[in-house]
């Protein structure tokens, strides 16, 4: 055991366990207080987008907006965010979402969106005309343009996605 602890400290973790240990806020927890905003490139003409919206692209119903067809891409199951996003958006917890894709796929209705790590969905959506996802508000970088949701602000009282 020893010998276990020693190597951890060496490799640095021995501050971070530190820290979690005296209560320390951690990155991820402080990004989980950021609301969630709909996100495409910045290119896109779209400025705001509507609840029904989201809610058929991320559905698989084929949608469009002004950028032209909608390409959704969806953040991997069981993330905070998108447990949070299928909440709001789709009405539905983890389990309820695992059996509409269960009955659509039986139905020949669809496949779920794509699911993509937040961190590549950053480096993805710029690049793929009409993509759409859903970020935390201090995740929208360069090369994205967060969007309106029903016209509210994600800083907006009333905002769907908080």
């Amino acid at each position: 055991m020893k010998f276990v602890m020693q190597k951890i400290l060496k490799r640095g973790l021995g501050i971070a366990l530190a820290l979690s240990i005296a209560g320390a806020v951690s990155p991820l927890s402080q990004a989980a207080d950021q609301p969630l905003v709909p996100v495409v490139a910045a290119t896109n003409p779209i400025q705001d987008i509507s609840k029904a919206t989201l809610r058929r692209a991320f559905s698989g119903e084929p949608t469009s907006g002004p950028g032209g067809k909608l390409i959704p891409l969806n953040q991997p199951p069981g993330t905070p965010a998108r447990s949070e996003f299928d909440k709001a958006i789709l009405g539905l917890d983890p389990e309820g979402v695992t059996k509409f894709w269960i009955d659509q796929r039986i139905r020949g209705q669809g496949a779920a969106p794509r699911a993509v790590p937040s961190a590549m969905l950053m480096r993805v959506v710029p690049q793929l005309a009409g993509a759409i996802t859903y970020l935390r508000a201090n995740e929208v970088t360069a090369g994205l343009k967060a969007l309106t949701v029903d016209g509210k602000k994600s800083s907006d009282p009333g905002y769907l996605l908080k």
